[in-house]
């Protein structure tokens, strides 16, 4: 990566085999940076087979921030299913200035090391739903950072 965040082989292959995953699901990884240099990369929590993403709501700190490397199912009226890849960047309001800059700076690395150019910003738990995700997928390509 970068001399800024260090990131371990096992958490890029990790990373690399959850973007290319054929599991038919809603996934993700709560990925979160230490707060001491230097600063590394770690894996907070998985989660896979989730019924709902508005229970993931609950697992979020309520004042460190995180990104949530999100694969979500879609299914359109036409029959299609979608399982489109984007980063959450959980910043909640209120939370730790110095930790919430730290992961503001760190975002494009995060999205280099994921793939993933779609950051969404989410800064309140009660906003996580499917139709949350639904609303920012849809308006993506306005969004990227």
């Amino acid at each position: 990566m970068s001399d800024n965040l260090t990131v371990s082989e096992e958490l890029q292959a990790t990373i690399k085999k959850f973007r290319f995953r054929r599991a038919k699901d809603i996934a993700l990884l709560m990925l979160k940076i230490t707060r001491e240099a230097p600063y590394t990369l770690e894996i907070d929590e998985s989660f896979e087979n989730v019924d709902d993403i508005s229970e993931i709501a609950d697992e979020l700190p309520d004042f460190h921030a995180r990104y949530l490397v999100l694969s979500y199912k879609i299914e359109h009226t036409d029959g299609r299913t979608q399982f489109p890849l984007c980063l959450v960047f959980w910043g909640p309001e209120g939370g730790d200035p110095k930790g919430l800059m730290l992961y503001t700076t760190m975002r494009n690395e995060i999205c280099a090391l994921t793939g993933v150019d779609t950051v969404f910003e989410l800064q309140e738990k009660e906003e996580l739903d499917h139709d949350w995700v639904i609303d920012q997928l849809k308006t993506k390509n306005k969004r990227r950072f």
